[in-house]
């Protein structure tokens, strides 16, 4: 480290002024300090421990891979048309267009907590819901945002869910 900070008369100015003064062994002195005091402060910063909290980002690191692998999934997973009722959502689905021409469908979902962070997507694919209702049922206790059952009453609407580990979302 390069500690000089003032820098002292050059000779010819020093006979001149600094001798009568002591000019250049204050400058010296006070460089000498600052430059201790800068090499206490570097050391006292080396020495301090460092804190990181490993099963914090070990447990941060395991949910982002575990979302990472959600997105995955879905981006992998294939739109299937519905023309059978009832009709049992299985594997990794990621949409449902649903075949309402030839009469109401019903929809039966997985459980949330086996499909857990996936997103699914149930569209009346033909316009005749509003005929044809398509009737989405989720598997056991579980809900859609806290309802029992979902119905599609609307031509060509449809909605997405997520499943989480209370049920499944509409998003």
């Amino acid at each position: 480290m390069s500690c000089p900070i003032l820098p002292t008369l050059p000779a010819d100015l020093t006979n001149r002024f600094g001798q009568a003064k002591g000019w250049n062994s204050r400058v010296s002195a006070f460089n000498t300090g600052l430059c201790d005091t800068l090499e206490s402060l570097e050391q006292a910063l080396a020495a301090l421990p460092v804190q990181v909290d490993l099963a914090d980002i070990e447990a941060r690191i395991a949910a982002l891979e575990a979302r990472l692998d959600a997105v995955t999934e879905n981006a992998e997973a294939g739109w299937v048309t519905v023309n059978t009722t009832p009709y049992n959502v299985s594997g990794i689905v990621g949409g449902l267009l649903v075949n309402t021409l030839s009469g109401a469908k019903t929809i039966n979902l997985p459980s949330a907590n086996g499909y857990l962070n996936r997103v699914l997507v149930i569209k009346d694919d033909s316009g005749l819901a509003t005929t044809n209702h398509i009737t989405v049922i989720p598997a056991g206790t579980d809900t859609i945002d806290d309802e029992p059952v979902m119905v599609i009453d609307s031509n060509y609407a449809g909605f997405q869910l997520k499943a989480t580990s209370s049920g499944w979302e509409i998003v």
